[in-house]
């Protein structure tokens, strides 16, 4: 596996980001199985980022 290319502080915007977005859609009584299938890929993405920065320390 590669190194990322993204500083330390863009994984972590991106981290807060998808989080604030899955928290949304999650929380949308209205949201479609499609909406849910993007929260669900958004901590798929969390969780890779998470352990890019762990292996960074």
């Amino acid at each position: 596996m590669t190194r990322s290319t993204r500083t330390d502080d863009q994984l972590k915007g991106d981290v807060t980001a998808s989080a604030k977005l899955a928290r949304q859609i999650t929380s949308d009584p209205m949201s479609t199985p499609a909406d849910r299938n993007l929260a669900n890929l958004l901590h798929e993405s969390i969780n890779n980022n998470l352990d890019e920065l762990d292996r960074r320390k």
